[in-house]
């Protein structure tokens, strides 16, 4: 038995070598049942609500619409795109779109920093596997817990 670990470039003998194909395999990352609520609760508090993956655009719009956030093609934009953008047009794109996808950590910290910039106050939700241990000590997580622990009304300015 071969490893592609050992040899990646192994894989174009294995595709000569008589497999067929028996079958697809699909994995899904499916949200906890208690968000598509938690951020209905958020935007009937005002809250904005941001999708800030790595996610593919396809694939974000539609765990958006899973959690029952509905977005429009000019809502999405990548992370080549928000790279291309100067300084003064980010702070004015995160403002407008609501999925930022195929964006990296360091993306997802820009983004979160032009919001703030733009004096919006930041709260994370979800595990944070992937983007708050690349984000420093910000607190993220712990400020959306500690606002959703006590249900208070945020400030329209939240996103």
């Amino acid at each position: 038995m071969r490893s592609l670990r050992d040899d990646p470039d192994s894989i174009t003998d294995l595709c000569g070598a008589g497999l067929s194909l028996t079958g697809f395999l699909g994995i899904a990352d499916t949200p906890r049942e208690a968000a598509p609520q938690l951020l209905a609760d958020l935007a009937d508090r005002g809250v904005d609500i941001r999708l800030i993956t790595g996610d593919h655009p396809v694939t974000a719009t539609a765990i958006a619409a899973e959690l029952g956030v509905s977005v429009d093609a000019d809502e999405v934009i990548t992370g080549s795109e928000w790279n291309a953008l100067s300084r003064k047009d980010q702070e004015r794109v995160v403002c407008e779109r609501v999925i930022f996808a195929r964006m990296s950590p360091e993306n997802k910290v820009q983004i979160v920093q032009t919001l703030e910039r733009a004096g919006r106050v930041c709260a994370m939700v979800g595990d944070g596997a992937t983007t708050r241990p690349r984000s420093g000590s910000r607190p993220w997580g712990s400020v959306w817990w500690r606002a959703a622990a006590t249900r208070r009304t945020p400030s329209p300015t939240w996103c």
